[in-house]
């Protein structure tokens, strides 16, 4: 039976037609012939001009096939998310095409940029530096490829499958110049104002997410991520939605994803057609999980988009998206425009850690490093703040201060010298009003007490 539309929605009719035509033939078989154009018509109480537009837009998108002097089949092959439909409802949207003129890139230059890690183990860094600089010398050059370089892609295919279980060809991930620079692109491929993305608030990335004049549902986050039934309640409410989620390292809250819900989560979106955006940001620094994109299934509806970043430095900005193959033409389109070249040495030098192991190595060096950090760090909060606040965290890497009392950011901005590690978020969300976010990895152990000491006697005036 056909789904009625609505009239006084902003989606336009013919594209409510083609959902519910589509929607009607997802339990029907290969082959079955649909009502005539006339009666489809008359049965959802729309004009014939509507439903032959519904009709070029589901024959675009492979779900029906017409025939001259017949009535139209069906050529769905299989119920599941419709990248097509959704990719072309995109293209509709005016306020995504004034998104990518007005902003650009320009977005970018309002996020807080943390400096890099003061631990990382040099040595492989250094070994692989001087492999990259006689390849440079020799003239040892990757050809380029908008999608990224060939040698990287598949390096990255291999890694992704033995450290992650992630199932991926070469030809299914994207470089691009950070996570920051990976979401805006999704966001401008595929958001509008018929696709609205939920996602976990307070959150790092809703300015990107509403670039292109999408709305941005936020839905708050808990201990142990977004509980299915607030997801489920979202999702009835928003049947073209996207979802996107941090669910190992959550900003600002350093909540993460238990292990339950996320695969709860998978089961929901995956039941209704909803696509996941996954980033995994901190991917590498601590054991973990692995990503929902390694789940079965998973190819076709998780964007995953993961980054060196966060581990080898933030000098070295390059991430990654691995998406359904039937949306990399409409990602590199709007690549094209917001970032048509990332730095090639950048891919030469991820290349080359891969190529050689030396990423392995680093990052085992790296984890216990990070462990090390985290015991000093814990170490330093409870000599400092115990009975003045409570914490949380990534291991090693970052803390959520909530004070008992709150204190005046301007203060704590002033106390620290110049370099931002300690971010007052009373601007953020009301909620985290006498919250701090503390990035834990740029600086030694002893400047970082010295700075906590400073905060626990700011406390006591």
């Amino acid at each position: 039976m056909l789904t009625p539309v609505n009239p006084d929605t902003e989606m336009p009719l013919y594209l409510q037609v083609a959902c519910s035509i589509k929607k009607y033939l997802e339990s029907l078989p290969t082959g079955h012939k649909l009502p005539s154009q006339r009666n489809i018509a008359a049965l959802l109480n729309v004009s014939k001009t509507t439903v032959v537009e519904a009709f070029n837009v589901l024959a675009d998108d492979g779900v029906i096939a017409i025939r001259e002097k017949a009535r139209a089949v069906s050529s769905l092959k299989a119920p599941g998310i419709d990248w097509p439909l959704i990719i072309h409802k995109a293209r509709q949207s005016r306020a995504r095409d004034d998104a990518l003129e007005a902003h650009g890139g320009a977005y970018s230059k309002s996020l807080l940029m943390w400096p890099g890690m003061d631990f990382s183990p040099q040595t492989p860094l250094m070994e692989v530096s001087e492999a990259v600089a006689h390849r440079i010398a020799g003239a040892d050059f990757m050809n380029y490829d908008d999608i990224g370089f060939l040698q990287l892609r598949e390096l990255l295919t291999e890694h992704l499958k033995s450290s992650l279980g992630i199932d991926c060809s070469p030809e299914e991930i994207i470089i691009t110049s950070g996570i920051s620079n990976a979401l805006y692109i999704i966001a401008c491929a595929f958001f509008g104002r018929f696709a609205p993305v939920l996602y976990e608030a307070p959150g790092y990335y809703e300015s990107i997410l509403t670039s292109p004049g999408a709305p941005a549902i936020p839905l708050p986050m808990c201990a142990d991520g977004i509980p299915p039934e607030v997801l489920q309640h979202h999702i009835a409410r928003h049947r073209h939605a996207f979802f996107l989620t941090t669910p190992l390292a959550h900003w600002p809250t350093c909540h993460m994803t238990s292990e339950a819900n996320k695969q709860a989560q998978f089961a929901l979106c995956r039941k209704h057609d909803i696509p996941i955006i996954e980033v995994d940001a901190m991917r590498g620094l601590f054991d973990a999980p692995p990503p929902m994109r390694s789940y079965p299934g998973s190819e076709a509806n998780v964007i995953y988009v993961g980054t060196f970043t966060n581990t080898i430095g933030h000098s070295m900005r390059l991430a990654w998206i691995i998406t359904p193959r039937n949306t990399i033409k409409r990602l590199l389109e709007v690549k094209s425009q917001v970032e048509p070249r990332i730095s090639n040495l950048i891919q030469i030098y991820a290349e080359e850690m891969l190529r050689s192991g030396a990423y392995d190595r680093y990052l085992g060096t790296l984890k216990e490093k990070v462990w090390e950090r985290n015991q000093g760090i814990e170490a330093i909060l409870t000599r400092h703040l115990s009975g003045r606040a409570v914490w949380r965290g990534m291991p090693g890497v970052s803390r959520l201060i909530t004070l008992n009392a709150p204190v005046d950011a301007g203060s704590v901005i002033r106390m620290q010298d110049g370099q931002i590690s300690l971010l007052p978020l009373d601007a953020l969300d009301e909620s985290l009003a006498s919250s701090l976010y503390m990035y834990c990895a740029a600086d030694s152990l002893s400047n970082t007490e010295a700075l906590i000491r400073r905060l626990s006697q700011l406390c006591a005036r």
